[in-house]
């Protein structure tokens, strides 16, 4: 189902790829990954409530789910709650360690509410545990920011450089 779930979502067929989630719970309700499906597709259709609800199901069904833990933290932040996002990004890298979405976000979050250095420690952490993640653009973009939020356009440069470079 995961593979599938994913192509569809990837191609914006948010129908099929509910389906899919949707059939996988008619076989099995305690099915993390699917809960995590209907999150990601709640988030794609704007519905960050329902997305909400989804990943907390998820998570309470696997604690370990850090996939549901981001969903969770995504959903949370497009509905304004800060604390809560910051809390389940952090959860979202606790299950997993080298998740790098968990830990760009998380650190963009930061950057976003006036803690680029906190932020910057967060980037580097998620660099230590994930050196090679081909996802790890992502965290170069961020520290380029934490940079500029520390007004330091120099020091954002090589970083925000190196995120383009990587992500072509």
């Amino acid at each position: 189902m995961n593979q599938t779930a994913i192509q569809y979502r990837a191609n914006r067929q948010f129908t099929l790829d509910q389906a899919t989630a949707e059939e996988a719970l008619t076989l099995d309700s305690t099915y993390s990954e699917a809960w995590t499906t209907l999150a990601a597709v709640s988030i794609g259709l704007q519905n960050y409530e329902a997305a909400v609800q989804h990943a907390q199901r998820a998570i309470r069904l696997d604690e370990s789910n850090a996939a549901g833990w981001f969903n969770l933290a995504f959903a949370s932040e497009e509905l304004g709650k800060y604390g809560e996002a910051l809390g389940a990004y952090k959860a979202s890298v606790e299950a997993d360690s080298a998740f790098v979405p968990g830990y760009s976000a998380w650190g963009s979050r930061l950057i976003a509410m006036g803690q680029p250095a906190e932020a910057l420690n967060v980037l580097q952490r998620g660099f230590s545990v994930a050196p090679n993640d081909p996802r790890r653009f992502l965290l170069f973009k961020n520290i380029g920011k934490a940079h500029l939020a520390l007004g330091n356009p120099q020091g954002a440069v090589g970083p925000l450089e190196e995120s383009l470079r990587l992500n072509n």
